[in-house]
């Protein structure tokens, strides 16, 4: 259900209701009257404004591809952060299938799905809801905690994948992925000092490195559209 619409410079600012509580999933849109979407996850605390999601959707802007930027939000709900982890994860389960409700109720030849983090354990879930199609194309942002599950849901894949991640983040090289290698459809840009949020503090190395992801993600946005 749909509800709160104002208007932004980026998009439309909308929100999903949870019939659980009464907090919302934060949706922007970018609607280019396109045949063509990507489809953006934001981490746990790393939102759809941050810069890899955030000049991931200018990108979609700036080649009129329709934008949709899924925020779950759950540093700021309350309700959210009360609950233990088995409470938690019934509650991300809801969350899923809403997204997936939403999704279903747009029509697009072509979909990109990009996630950072937890957003990438969204697009996981997605796989196993059987909402991600052979002819969708999927953007990894530092796999997060479901790391593992991606790699064995992807493996033998034919969709077109782009993999981020670095050597110097421990969640990333928690679980081998060499595996993925095999498959010619997936490509990883493999870093080797970059943290989490792929930085090391150094801003004009943070720069260049953010500059190099969105060059490459722009680039496969063009390859897979």
């Amino acid at each position: 259900m749909l509800d709160g619409r104002t208007s932004c410079a980026k998009g439309e600012k909308m929100n999903i209701k949870r019939s659980l509580d009464d907090t919302s999933i934060k949706l922007i849109s970018i609607d280019s009257k396109s045949e063509k979407a990507l489809l953006g996850f934001a981490g746990f605390g790393y939102t759809i404004e941050c810069p890899l999601l955030y000049y991931s959707s200018n990108i979609a802007f700036q080649y009129s591809i329709d934008y949709l930027g899924f925020d779950c939000n759950y540093p700021y709900n309350e309700q959210f952060k009360e609950k233990n982890e088995q409470q938690k994860e019934e509650y991300f389960k809801n969350d899923v299938e809403l997204i997936c409700e939403y999704l279903n109720s747009k029509r697009y030849l072509k979909r990109i799905f990009i996630g950072k983090s937890m957003g990438t354990t969204i697009i996981n879930r997605l796989i196993e809801n059987n909402i991600i199609k052979e002819d969708d194309s999927l953007i990894f942002l530092t796999p997060g905690i479901e790391w593992n599950k991606i790699i064995n849901n992807i493996r033998n894949v034919k969709n077109r994948i782009l993999i981020v991640g670095s050597k110097g983040d421990p969640l990333f090289i928690e679980y081998d992925y060499s595996v993925l290698k095999n498959n010619k459809n997936i490509e990883i840009m493999e870093y080797e000092t970059e943290n989490h949020v792929m930085e090391i503090g150094n801003l004009q190395h943070d720069l260049n490195v953010l500059t190099r992801i969105m060059n490459r993600i722009e680039a496969f946005i063009k390859e897979n559209v």
